[in-house]
C-alpha cells in the first residue's frame, strides 16, 4: 500500500506508516483536550488581566487572519515568535506580565508556565 521511495515525487518526505502518526500525535491530541481556558478564565488572576487578554487575544486573532504568524515548522521559528511577540507589545503599549501573562493564557490557556508553580518564562522563551 506504500509507494517505494524511488517513485515518491512530493518535495516532502513520505508520510510515516499510520500507526506512527497515530503514536507521534497523541501526546499534543492530549494537550489540546487538556486546554484549561475555562478554568483558568474562572480564576482571579485571569479576572484581573481581562482588559489585557482581550487586547492580546484580539491582536493574535488579527494576526493569524493576516497570515503573519510565524510558521511553526520554519527552523526560524523562535526567533520568529520572539518578534512577533515584541511587535504585539509594541502595537498594543504592552510590556512584561501585562503582556506575558494575557498571551500565555491566550495561547496555552493556562495562567502558570510549564513547571505550574508561577508565571513561568515569556511565552517566547524556551
Amino acid at each position: 500500500p506504500y509507494l517505494p521511495i524511488s517513485s515518491h515525487i512530493s518535495p516532502y518526505p513520505p508520510i510515516s506508516p499510520p500507526s506512527q502518526l497515530v503514536n507521534d500525535a497523541s501526546p499534543l491530541v492530549r494537550d489540546a483536550l487538556a486546554y484549561p481556558l475555562a478554568d483558568s478564565l474562572a480564576s482571579s488572576g485571569a479576572q484581573k488581566l481581562a482588559d489585557e487578554l482581550r487586547r492580546v487575544g484580539g491582536a493574535l486573532v488579527a494576526a493569524h487572519r493576516e497570515g503573519v504568524l510565524p510558521d511553526g515548522a520554519s527552523p526560524d521559528f523562535e526567533a520568529e515568535w520572539k518578534s512577533a511577540v515584541k511587535s504585539f507589545g509594541k502595537e498594543l503599549g504592552l510590556k512584561g506580565k501585562s503582556l506575558f501573562m494575557p498571551l500565555r493564557l491566550a495561547v496555552t490557556g493556562r495562567m502558570a508556565g510549564a513547571g505550574g508553580g508561577g508565571p513561568g518564562p515569556p511565552p517566547y522563551e524556551t
